[in-house]
């Protein structure tokens, strides 16, 4: 590869402004020196991004870059396989870890998993997502330097979402995704998405009505023209869950936002956007 190609694709593929004394490295079928995680065997390694931040100082609170090791890799396995191997490979040394800023409400079409995990001794968090592309299950691992206090500070904020209802909903197949934002606050949750695929509204809104009903909820309300749907489902426990798509341009605006304090068996994964009747 041609130096300048080499520098453009490193410049492309780093986020260091020059101002945050980052050092980073780029390694290409391998992993850093020393990395401390043990990876299964029967994978194909694409390589890594390392970053070197300065000493965070003692005792501070703020917002300060750390330590961050991206690692790149595929597995023949499926994501399910995949997920419980690496489980496997990291017993004893890592402990569950609920990551408070997991994609929620629309998901993508391909089967995908995570996985979020600690290190007491290493003062070390790992958050890995894999997801099935083609004939492969594609995975990113983010290592992240986080000693006992901020992940104490990281566990209060994910506590914020504890009694929310949180739902999730796949696109059909060939959509392509564009997370957006969302909210939560008293007794209700909301998130967005654009989403581009060949449905009409209606047709869209049947994908996710199917999800929903399979999840057990019931429907109530229904609006719909050529370019925007919108219905409202309740369930056993009396929330409800509303879903709107509206067409701009070659994409949809979707939106989806439950109400009400979930049961016993409503935090199962499903999605809904908001909108006014």
């Amino acid at each position: 590869m041609p130096d300048l190609e080499r520098e453009f694709l490193y410049r492309l593929l780093t986020n260091n402004s020059g101002g945050s004394r980052v050092e980073e490295k780029l390694y290409v079928g391998e992993l850093p020196p020393d990395f401390p995680i043990k990876l299964p065997e029967n994978i194909r390694l694409i390589g890594a991004n390392e970053q070197k931040a300065p000493p965070v100082p003692r005792g501070a609170q703020g917002m300060y870059i750390r330590d961050h090791t991206r690692v790149l890799l595929d597995s023949p396995l499926s994501v399910p396989e995949f997920i419980s191997q690496l489980r496997v490979e990291l017993a004893g040394e890592w402990e569950r870890f609920e990551w408070p800023h997991m994609q929620r409400g629309f998901l993508p079409a391909e089967a995908q998993d995570g996985l979020n995990l600690y290190s007491t001794r290493l003062k070390l968090s790992l958050n890995v997502q894999a997801a099935e592309v083609g004939e492969v299950t594609q995975v990113t691992l983010d290592l992240n330097a986080q000693d006992d206090d901020a992940r104490e500070r990281m566990r209060m904020h994910s506590d914020h979402y504890q009694g929310m209802l949180v739902l999730n909903v796949r696109v059909p197949a060939g959509a392509t995704l564009q997370p957006g934002g969302g909210g939560h606050g008293g007794n209700h949750w909301s998130s967005s998405a654009t989403i581009e695929c060949t449905l009409s509204a209606a047709e869209l809104l049947d994908h996710f009505g199917q999800q929903l009903t399979a999840q057990g909820w019931l429907p109530l309300t229904r609006g719909e023209s050529l370019e925007a749907a919108a219905a409202c489902w309740t369930n056993s426990a009396g929330n409800l869950a509303f879903i709107s798509l509206s067409k701009a341009g070659p994409t949809y605006q979707a939106s989806i936002m439950t109400v009400g304090e979930p049961s016993g068996d409503s935090g199962h994964a499903s999605s809904s956007a908001s909108f006014s009747f």
